[in-house]
């Protein structure tokens, strides 16, 4: 896409995404598996996750996109 920002995640219904003090937290619903990808508000790729469970990513406060989904961190 011409934003920069990637592919849609196809396990995104599965995921919880939330910001908390110095980090984003990935959830994937019931057990399952899920992939995020986290860019800053730039559109730079910050990372590429898979989840399985709950996974927190450290982060310097900022508003992120994960999913399509603007995540403050503070």
């Amino acid at each position: 896409s011409s934003s920069g920002i990637g592919a849609i995640n196809p396990d995104s219904s599965k995921l919880k995404v939330y910001g908390t003090c110095g980090s984003i937290v990935l959830e994937s619903a019931n057990e399952g598996k899920a992939v995020a990808y986290i860019y800053n508000i730039d559109g730079r790729n910050i990372g590429q996750y898979f989840v399985e469970g709950r996974k927190e990513i450290s982060l310097p406060s900022g508003i992120y996109i994960v999913d399509k989904q603007k995540i403050m961190v503070w």
